[in-house]
Order: C-alpha cells, then sequence, then structure tokens
C-alpha cells in the first residue's frame, strides 16, 4: 500500500480487487519517500518522536532554529506559531536553507548550506558546542548515553573542514553553534528537505543529538517529548497492536537491508520504494503483483521515474484511491473514489497536537465516495484467507470508538464535545526513564549498533556532487534540488 495525501469511480471494482485477492499470493508493502527517516532517528535516541508531532515549542522559545523547512508556506499554522515566538520573545532566529525562503529575510543567521551536507554542517556546529564546552552537563551526565564517544567523533569535523564541505564560512559555523546553545530554551524545526538526501537519517540523528546535548528535550521552548492523552490510541499504538508476528515481518521486502523501517524490529514500518520497483521488475526477492495505493503518487515521486512506470507496468493489479486523476491513477486498473477531508469524520491527534480532536465531515461524500477505511474494509471481508483479527472492525465509527474507548467517550460524543486536551508535560525523563534501551538520550545509538548501522552520524558525500565527480562540474554547474 502506498501512503500519500488522498476521481470517482465506481464502486463495483471493490468486488473485483477482492476477488483478485481471494488466492493468497500478493504480497502488500507500506512504502515512504519521507517521514519515516525522521521517525527512526528520533524513536532510536530519544525513544519518541520530538519534531514531528507535538514537538517544537515555538511560543516559548528565545531561539528557533530551522533546518530544510519552510513553514510559512508549507505548515501554515506551525509558521503561524513560530512568527508568534519570534515576536513574543524575541526570539533570535536561525535559518539553514540553499535558498533564501521568507524566514531567511528575517533571520539573525541565514546559512545557505550546499544541498546534500547536512550531516556535516551539525557534526561542526556539535563539534564547537563541546569544544567550548557550551553544552548542558547536568543533562549530558544524567540523561545522555554515549558523551565521550560523540566528543572524539566530532574532532574530525573542526568548523575550517566543514567550511570547505558545505561553502558555508567557518565564522558563521561558529556563530550558529555559539547562539543556539548560548540562547535558552531553543527549538529546532525540520522537515523533508531533511530526508530527502543521503544519510538522511543520519541527519535526522545529528539533529536529534544537538537537541539533546543542549538541554533543550522536554522541556518549556524546547523540542517536547509527547504528552498522550488519558485513554486515547495514538496511530502507532494502533498499529503496535496488529502488527505482523516477527516470522512474516523478516520476510518484508527490505528486511535486511532495512532492518530498522522493513524488519521484524522495524521502528517505523514500510519498505525502500526502489526495492519495491526491484520487485516489481525482476520478482526478486519475490513477485510484487498487486498494488492498492491509497492517495499516494509513485509514479511521480519515486525516484528514476523510467524505471518506476515500467515496473508498475508489470503489476498483474493496480489500484488506486485518489481523488485526483493523478499519472499514477491514469496508469491504474481501477480508481476508487475517496473522500476529501471535508467529506469525512475521523480523530485528529497526528502532528503537533496536544489534544484529540473530532474531523467533522462538513458535507456528505457525492456520488459512489466511500470513506478510505471503509473501502479497505469491504475488500477485506470479501478475502477468504484474510484474518480479520488484523483489522477486526466492519464500519469507520466502529473503529473511532475502538480509539478513544479509553477515554469514556463515544465517537459521538466526541463530536459533540469537539476535542480533548491535556495539559502538556515537561521533563518527562527525570520521573520515567526514556523508551531506549539505555533509559537515556543515546548519542551512540546502541539500536544502530545492534543492527550493523554506524552508531555516531557520519557523512557521505553525494555520489554526483562537485567533490564526488568534478569532472561533471564543467558541464553541469548547478545543483539541482526539489
Amino acid at each position: 500500500t502506498f501512503h500519500g495525501t488522498a476521481p470517482r469511480a465506481s464502486l463495483f471494482s471493490t468486488r473485483l480487487f477482492a476477488s483478485a485477492l481471494r488466492t493468497p499470493n500478493v504480497i502488500s508493502t507500506d512504502l515512504h519517500i519521507c517521514y519515516a527517516p525522521s521517525m527512526v532517528a528520533e524513536i532510536c535516541t530519544v525513544g519518541a518522536p520530538i519534531m514531528q508531532e507535538q514537538g517544537p515549542d515555538y511560543l516559548n522559545a528565545k531561539c528557533i532554529l530551522v533546518c530544510g523547512g519552510n513553514p510559512t508556506v508549507s505548515h501554515p499554522t506551525r509558521g503561524r506559531d513560530l512568527l508568534e515566538g519570534l515576536k513574543k520573545n524575541k526570539a533570535k532566529l536561525i535559518v539553514i536553507d540553499p535558498r533564501r525562503i521568507p524566514l531567511a529575510g528575517r533571520a539573525d543567521l541565514w546559512l545557505q548550506i550546499r544541498p546534500g551536507t547536512d550531516v556535516a554542517l551539525i557534526l561542526g556546529i556539535i563539534h564547537v558546542i563541546i569544544a567550548e564546552e557550551l553544552y548542558d552537563k547536568a543533562f549530558v551526565d544524567n540523561w545522555c548515553y554515549g558523551f565521550d564517544k560523540l566528543r572524539e567523533h566530532v574532532k574530525a569535523f573542526p568548523p575550517e573542514k566543514v567550511a570547505k564541505i558545505t561553502w558555508l564560512p567557518a565564522h558563521q559555523i561558529r556563530e550558529a553553534a555559539r547562539l543556539y546553545a548560548n540562547t535558552k530554551p531553543a527549538v529546532l524545526h525540520h522537515r523533508v528537505a531533511i530526508e530527502h538526501n543521503l544519510s538522511s537519517t543520519q541527519a535526522n540523528r545529528a539533529l536529534v543529538i544537538l537537541i539533546a546535548i543542549t538541554g533543550n528535550l522536554g522541556i518549556k521552548g524546547g523540542n517536547l517529548l509527547p504528552t498522550p492523552v488519558p485513554g486515547y490510541k495514538t496511530a502507532g499504538v494502533v498499529l503496535g497492536q496488529f502488527k505482523a508476528p516477527p516470522e512474516v515481518a523478516k520476510n518484508r521486502i527490505g528486511s535486511t537491508q532495512y532492518p530498522l523501517i522493513s524488519g521484524p524490529e522495524a521502528k517505523f514500518i514500510s519498505v525502500h520504494p526502489a526495492l519495491a520497483a526491484r520487485a516489481m521488475l525482476t520478482g526478486e526477492p519475490y513477485p510484487l503483483k498487486a498494488v492498492y495505493c491509497a492517495g499516494g503518487n509513485p509514479i511521480v515521486n519515486m525516484q528514476n521515474t523510467r524505471r518506476t512506470w515500467q515496473a508498475f507496468k508489470q503489476l498483474e493489479l493496480f489500484v488506486v484511491a485518489d481523488f485526483f486523476m493523478t499519472p499514477t491513477a491514469e496508469l491504474a486498473d481501477y480508481v476508487f473514489p475517496a473522500p476529501t477531508w471535508l467529506e469525512r469524520d475521523g480523530c485528529c491527534d497526528a502532528q503537533y497536537m496536544t489534544c484529540v480532536a473530532a474531523r467533522q465531515k462538513a458535507v456528505e461524500p457525492i456520488f459512489e465516495v466511500r470513506d478510505d477505511l471503509q473501502i479497505v474494509i469491504d475488500i477485506l471481508k470479501r478475502i477468504s484467507w484474510f484474518d480479520r483479527n488484523y483489522l477486526p472492525w466492519d464500519d469507520v465509527e466502529e473503529f473511532y470508538n475502538y480509539r478513544i474507548e479509553g477515554m469514556s467517550i463515544t465517537f459521538e460524543d466526541l463530536k459533540k464535545k469537539g476535542y480533548v486536551t491535556v495539559t502538556q508535560e515537561y521533563e518527562q525523563y527525570k520521573t520515567k526513564p526514556l523508551n531506549t534501551p539505555t533509559g537515556k538520550a543515546e548519542l551512540y545509538s546502541t539500536i544502530f549498533e545492534k543492527h550493523g548501522q554506524d552508531p555516531l552520524p557520519v557523512f557521505v558525500e553525494p555520489p554526483q556532487s562537485p567533490a564526488s565527480t568534478p569532472e561533471l562540474l564543467q558541464d553541469f554547474p548547478l545543483i539541482l534540488i526539489t
């Protein structure tokens, strides 16, 4: 299944699709082109998301570092809070971005980094913070694991060396380090521009380490640890209760190459898109015969468009649920009519919220539009070999009631109430260990080490760059970013 943002077609195809799935030789995979690197990095380092969910507390920050994000355009509510934090607290603003985005124009410091060198820059900033003893010694001593190994590791990234890699002046690297470390509380905002590069997970790890060693983890005005709404089942909890058993998960495509997203101990379950395309084309490690695409557009956003198009043409069955006739939908055997968010109910708890809200449809869906989840439920109810224990609900309302049953409220009650809030907790690690193997912020990741990955963030030069392929530079002098 491809996930993304969520044409109209007849629902008779639901029955046809279910009929095609009645023999258990179809493999289902869940693919992501972003988000997974950040989630893996944050969960492995501090045991929870701190930048993608409740995360950045802009309203109480004295310093805001924006890295590879453009929140005033792409996340307007976050951009509003960020601008309010700047105004309210006269906060300092650091922007790391190759482009002069609107926020860069008002930043105290804009670092116009060479694309793809984020890991080197952050390691250089950490080098300065440790060398000048600007880190939070109490937090590091009590709540961090592997600081001595990190100290040795970043000695290889002095500002002068990092300046040559990133095309930034060394004095700017030092200034950014001092400004972020000395201005507390400080908050860090990044988005998927960080994740669409080589070493994206390590880049995210470096950012989380920067937050931790400066003591900006879980504090007011910093990057917050989640405060759960009592009794509510988040999407992560639901997936955790219904995940595939280890003997099945070990056969997931990419389980060996990418154990932290595809293996039995995956921290954020998905399949590397390139490996899925290879399976469609070559049948390795086994044939991928059918795909159900829920509101994604992989023909456009997966790498190597020509190969991706050829791969999807090989499928025996390709179904897309969407409300746009995208290039991906045009290639499908069937297109299901998905609703917009204005045409469906739901539980909203996802990004940056300390509450659970009831999404309430503004209008009834027209024609034969049906809720995305209801389509999936109806398909699976028609598959004879499917184990209903993995998706036991008969309709979407039953599912929403399941998610909030621990709150002693029904979904209809929540719709009348609107939302349920929770008071943000701070410094939770003082009363309960972080959800990592050591119970601390793992600057040196024992999880990465266990799975054969570099336990400390490493910088890898992009395979095509002025440094890696200088012979191309004369004919191709520009660096493409998307």
